[in-house]
């Protein structure tokens, strides 16, 4: 019976040996290759760099190579370096990198990637692929083929990838969206027509839309650019049965520092339930509205402790500028 026992345990630490070696074995082989990659990176990032500037400063008919090209995940390290050049360039020095990627078939390994894989590792795909200036074909048929994936990041980049490359047809891919889009998936909108040079004013046709991603992104428009001629509109459209769409609108107009003596603005608020209402409060106390200026909503609110917490946010508001006030002071 003893002689089992310590056979057994001789057994048992054997096998617990063999799991720890190979553990080890396994922690050693991801140290080496998390320093072979860490090396190919720092190696490879300034050659490929290099080599970008002087093909985008050379003439036409030369080409360019890249070491080691064929080396795992330097293709991708291509194209992250070529996605920062291309946020960028402009005009013929974007034409120029468009065909590199397509010499490089970097468009193609792109839309490789994205289709054999899934959630953050497809939309990290995707984000390469609208940051590069591709093929109007290619451009649009990838967009298409993943606008309607079932991850909300894979559908934002592919349309972001279409409205890059077709600026011209804003209205007309936000109109065919078919998914309700969130603040950062309009602000990263917003962000992206702003680099592409979109006309400020497209915010007008988004206002008199009947689509709540327009309506929804020309008001983002207008908060992003501080656009304070919109006021008239901004006031109609508060009055829309979409909440999430009044809310954006008030929002627009407590950011614009439109004044609450309009009794269309202060009943606007003060219709909305009570916990908007404290989410209006306190951002148009964040944004610098005095309690004399708050004076046409206190008279409204019935709720006392909303009307407390009105109160301590300017004052908490007044302090907290002051005091930064006091430090810039001391520091200057």
């Amino acid at each position: 019976m003893n002689e089992s026992l310590t056979i057994a345990f001789i057994l048992l630490a054997m096998f617990c040996g063999i799991l720890l070696s190979g553990a080890l074995y396994h922690s050693f082989r991801q140290q080496i290759r998390d320093r072979h990659r860490a090396f190919h990176r720092k190696n490879f990032s300034e050659k490929y760099a290099e080599a970008i500037y002087r093909f985008l400063n050379a003439p036409v008919s030369e080409r360019v190579t890249f070491p080691g090209i064929r080396q795992y995940g330097s293709r991708l390290l291509l194209a992250k370096i070529s996605a920062g050049y291309a946020s960028l360039i402009y005009g013929y020095d974007r034409r120029r990198m468009e065909q590199l990627i397509h010499d490089q078939h970097l468009d193609q390994y792109l839309i490789r990637r994205a289709r054999r894989t899934h959630g953050i590792q497809r939309a990290s795909a995707i984000r390469l692929l609208s940051l590069l200036p591709l093929k109007e074909k290619i451009a649009d048929k990838t967009g298409q083929e993943f606008i309607d994936d079932h991850n909300r990041y894979v559908r934002l980049y592919a349309l972001l990838l279409l409205l890059g490359h077709f600026p011209d047809r804003t209205i007309e891919l936000l109109a065919a969206h078919p998914y309700r889009l969130g603040d950062f998936e309009l602000s990263e909108v917003a962000m992206l027509l702003r680099n592409r040079f979109v006309p400020p004013d497209i915010w007008k046709p988004m206002l008199v839309s009947n689509d709540r991603n327009l309506i929804l992104l020309g008001l983002g428009f207008i908060r992003f650019f501080q656009i304070d001629t919109a006021q008239e509109r901004i006031i109609a459209i508060s009055a829309l049965p979409d909440p999430e769409i009044q809310l954006a609108a008030l929002r627009t107009l407590a950011e614009l520092h439109a004044s609450l003596q309009d009794d269309r603005i202060a009943d606007r608020i003060i219709t909305q339930p009570s916990r908007v209402r404290k989410q209006l409060y306190l951002l148009l106390a964040s944004e610098g509205y005095s309690l004399h200026a708050l004076s046409a909503l206190k008279t409204r609110e019935k709720d006392k402790r909303l009307i407390r917490l009105m109160e301590q946010a300017v004052n908490s508001h007044k302090r907290s500028l002051n005091r930064n006030e006091a430090v810039n002071c001391q520091l200057s």
